[in-house]
């Protein structure tokens, strides 16, 4: 499949092109006690995107599930274009997105231009050590 080194490669590339992770968690919704499912947008099942949401989500339910009730679900999305404009639809509650598109949703430029979203949160690591 790929190499350790492509591997890496695209890990790297991937977190030092300013990968983000948004989160918009509606305050009222986010219950310890009750059960609540949360939708992480990706990219395509070909990229990069789709295969890391798909494991973080898991990882996130297998450690939320038991004390929180939370459960991670990951979609396939087209990209980091349309997640925003889930985000901003309430269609989702997380996505993976690439930097320039979280700043441009932020800032309402570009493809968002005069609709800033000012309610996206992030994660974010700019650098990345394999």
């Amino acid at each position: 499949m790929f190499s350790k080194e492509k591997v890496r490669q695209k890990l790297a590339i991937l977190f030092t092109a300013a990968l983000v992770l948004l989160v918009t968690l509606d305050k009222t919704e986010v219950n310890a006690v009750e059960k609540k499912e949360l939708v992480l947008a990706t990219a395509t099942t070909g990229g990069t995107f789709y295969p890391m949401g798909v494991g973080m989500a898991s990882l996130w339910s297998i450690k939320l599930a038991k004390g929180h009730g939370i459960q991670v679900s990951a979609i396939t999305s087209a990209g980091s274009g349309e997640n925003v404009n889930m985000l901003k639809n309430k269609e989702i509650h997380l996505a993976i997105l690439q930097g320039l598109f979280g700043k441009m949703g932020w800032n309402g430029t570009g493809s968002y231009k005069g609709k800033p979203y000012k309610e996206m949160r992030m994660i974010s690591r700019s650098t990345f050590t394999v």
